[in-house]
């Protein structure tokens, strides 16, 4: 495991999370009945909290490379990596306030959301090496 590594996957990280994270944010607000209107902080505080747990999930991917771990090992631990960053972040950048129904409903997306993703990323890998071990035994019959 190299900083480097870990460096790069958390900038591609803050990447996909921005996008993540507006796109939600989008969705949300087009489908409320209400307006809106944003501060500057504001939005600076939905771009850093999206930039800092993009980082987070990028970064931590490396555990997924640790063959001592295993792949619920990795998952178990980028989990609770994400969670301890997403849930600071979420207060900050306003997602979490003192309302139960808001809570779980935050809650809900984020684990929905690491799921979906985690599902997408371990069907792309599986298909993955479903296509290499096809070739490796295309090879073996030459």
């Amino acid at each position: 495991m190299k900083l480097k590594d870990v460096i790069g996957r958390g900038l591609k990280g803050i990447v996909i999370g921005v996008f993540l994270i507006q796109t939600i944010g989008v969705l949300m607000m087009l489908f409320s009945k209400e307006s809106a209107t944003f501060s500057k902080e504001f939005l600076i505080n939905q771009y850093v909290a999206a930039s800092i747990i993009g980082f987070t999930f990028g970064a931590l991917n490396i555990l997924y490379q640790s063959e001592k771990l295993g792949l619920i090992g990795a998952t178990i631990l980028h989990f609770i990596g994400v969670s301890l960053v997403y849930i600071p972040c979420a207060i900050m950048a306003g997602w979490l306030i003192n309302d139960s129904e808001v809570i779980i409903s935050t809650i809900t997306i984020f684990i929905a959301t690491y799921f979906i993703v985690w599902l997408i990323c371990y069907l792309q890998w599986k298909n993955y090496i479903k296509q290499i071990n096809m070739e490796l035994n295309i090879r073996r019959k030459e």
